[in-house]
């Protein structure tokens, strides 16, 4: 690792913990949740039987795989503050792993690791708005890493293994498990169908905990699928008239299934496929946040060229931008973030269709990017293949 991107990580936690410690504002909506339903977990209660009990207050719409690491982390740390240094240790190993995943890439490794660990998109929506997005980002950064080693035959079943545990955690696993199998199983039909079948038992000895108290989580999924709301995609598109609940799961399998086509085609290589398949699925979520589309974005980064100066200063300024206008929208759910309740005109409310603009503001600025990439993808752009 290079001395100056030491110091940018070195720089990056400790601004994390200046903030953790010293600013007074916080959304800890997420960080409630899960401490509340960490706590009951750890006291011998079901949160889930609860949750069900009193949908409206405290939720613990987690699966069993991460209510249990929440639980344990609240058992040993008592506080909501131990689970911000859980949140912590995971923005340690993004950036650590990170530079794994990018060593081929010295310029664009110094400007992602730039992005985490300083600008104020990061420190935002994951420091400021403690969540698991850094755990997820960590866990997806894993199968990456494993993704390009070039030692197959020992990383094929532990990389099934991450892939599983990933499912279990937050579903993400789901989405890349066939890409996985199907490259590690070095394009056969029995050997991929293993380890696509150990991806599944994984995910699904997971649900084993708390059995069958987490189905609230599914049904409250289910409940999310009508009216878009927060700052998804669906939010403008049925803004412009289109009928999106019943379009939510059309676009999200016909967008997922041309990703795996292209692969089996041979147009894209793995870690591509593993963040567009991450992509395809979330992108037309009726839920999502500008969060998320942080986070989505981040992933994009990691396997689209944007190495030159315009591109480095397009995606710096447009994510310190969607940035301020995600903060002065919540800013007024919220009161007490300082200095962005001037930008509460542009931002518009909560929900509404200017938050959602900028909150695609990066995306958008890379679809040009990320099209060219599926379609004239080479060799040279691309991390090594399994």
């Amino acid at each position: 690792m290079k001395p100056i991107i030491s110091i940018i990580i070195f720089l990056g936690l400790i601004v994390r913990l200046f903030c953790i410690y010293n600013l007074p504002w916080t959304n800890s909506s997420d960080l409630n949740n899960y401490f509340w339903a960490g706590f009951q977990t750890a006291q011998g209660r079901s949160p889930y039987r609860l949750w069900a009990q009193h949908l409206t207050g405290p939720r613990s719409d987690v699966l069993p795989l991460e209510l249990a690491l929440l639980s344990l982390v609240v058992s040993l740390g008592k506080t909501p503050l131990a689970l911000r240094g859980l949140f912590l240790l995971a923005d340690a190993a993004v950036l650590f792993l990170a530079t794994r995943v990018l060593k081929d890439q010295p310029r664009r490794q110094l400007w992602w690791t730039f992005l985490y660990a300083l600008t104020p998109g990061p420190l935002y929506f994951f420091t400021m708005t403690p969540s698991d997005k850094p755990l997820l980002l960590a866990g997806v950064l894993a199968v990456l890493w494993l993704a390009q080693r070039s030692d197959r035959r020992r990383v094929c079943w532990f990389l099934a293994l991450v892939a599983g545990l990933l499912a279990g955690f937050k579903w993400l696993g789901l989405f890349i498990a066939f890409p996985i199998a199907w490259s590690c199983g070095r394009r056969r039909m029995i050997p991929a169908s293993l380890l696509l079948l150990s991806v599944g038992l994984i995910f699904g000895l997971s649900h084993l905990l708390w059995f069958p108290d987490w189905m609230i989580v599914y049904q409250f999924r289910q409940m999310r699928f009508g009216p878009p709301l927060h700052s998804g995609l669906a939010v403008l598109l049925q803004a412009i008239g289109l009928p999106m609940p019943p379009l939510y799961l059309p676009l999200m399998i016909a967008s997922w299934a041309l990703i795996q086509i292209l692969y089996l085609r041979g147009c894209i290589q793995l870690p591509a496929t593993l963040v567009f398949s991450i992509l395809a699925i979330l992108l037309w979520a009726p839920d999502t946040t500008a969060q998320m589309l942080f986070w989505l974005m981040l992933l994009v980064l990691l396997v689209v060229n944007w190495e030159q100066p315009v591109w480095i200063a397009l995606v710096l300024v447009s994510t310190t931008w969607m940035t301020l206008m995600a903060a002065a929208a919540i800013g007024q759910v919220i009161p007490g973030l300082p200095l962005v309740d001037r930008l509460t005109g542009l931002s518009g409310p909560y929900g509404g269709i200017p938050l959602a603009l900028w909150s695609h503001l990066p995306l958008a600025l890379l679809a040009l990017r990320i099209l060219g990439f599926l379609r004239y993808a080479s060799a040279r752009d691309l991390h090594r293949p399994l």
